[in-house]
């Protein structure tokens, strides 16, 4: 298993605004990963799962950011040190600080953001951004939060990006 080691993550789940007629409308919003392990390891790490992360509503005059939850499931070897990467993903302009959702089928775009803990200090990335860890050899189930910040001014419908997971070792 020292190749690199591709997976999709699942689907990202968006509904779209409350319309004021008192009815709502839905839809659904995908954002995927693929993972793989830069350094072709021969089986020194796994990945066995990544979940589905499902933001809540998003309502553009809320004044509250919505927040999303993911886990992935990682088996290295017992010691062995490890990092979790996730690139910028593939919106217009996105940077590491900066993610993008892009309207399906349009331009607009939707800010939104992971993290590596709760309280979102540390955005995930790539190099120094990196969730740096040491196995135990069992299975690891290890978070990514995902935030999308209030006061968007964006149209209803699918919003959705690809990000890409990295395990090295």
């Amino acid at each position: 298993m020292g190749f690199l080691i591709r997976f999709f993550m699942g689907f990202l789940f968006f509904l779209v605004f409350e319309e004021t007629m008192g009815f709502t409308m839905s839809n659904t919003l995908a954002v995927t990963a693929t993972v793989g392990d830069e350094n072709g390891g021969k089986g020194n790490c796994s990945l066995n799962s990544i979940a589905t992360m499902k933001f809540p509503n998003y309502y553009p005059l809320n004044p509250h950011p919505d927040d999303a939850i993911a886990t992935m499931t990682v088996t290295c070897l017992s010691n062995l040190e490890y990092n979790i990467q996730i690139n910028k993903g593939e919106g217009v302009g996105a940077t590491e600080a900066h993610r993008f959702l892009t309207k399906l089928g349009g331009t607009q775009q939707l800010e939104y953001n992971l993290f590596q803990e709760a309280n979102h200090q540390h955005k995930y990335g790539m190099g120094q951004n990196a969730l740096h860890r040491v196995a135990t050899g069992l299975p690891e189930v290890l978070a990514i939060y995902g935030q999308i910040p209030s006061n968007q001014k964006v149209e209803a419908g699918p919003y959705l990006d690809q990000v890409t997971i990295f395990v090295t070792f």
